[in-house]
């Protein structure tokens, strides 16, 4: 198990707040403040993000 904090996404400007690693799973959190109507949004964000996990970075390929 690992934890990797304000992780940058190789080949891109981006940094997921926390990824969590356990086994063969990955976990991709993103921290929003205050309340929003919008959760969706964040929601696109993270997805993205373990998107270009998969593209960017060899390790992450075959793992969920």
């Amino acid at each position: 198990m690992g934890v990797l904090l304000e992780f940058p996404i190789p080949r891109r400007q981006q940094r997921v707040d926390v990824v969590l690693l356990a086994r063969d799973l990955i976990f991709v959190l993103e921290f929003k403040g205050g309340i929003s109507d919008q959760r969706w949004l964040a929601m696109r964000q993270v997805e993205e993000y373990a998107l270009d996990l998969a593209d960017f970075y060899a390790p992450s390929r075959h793992r969920q």
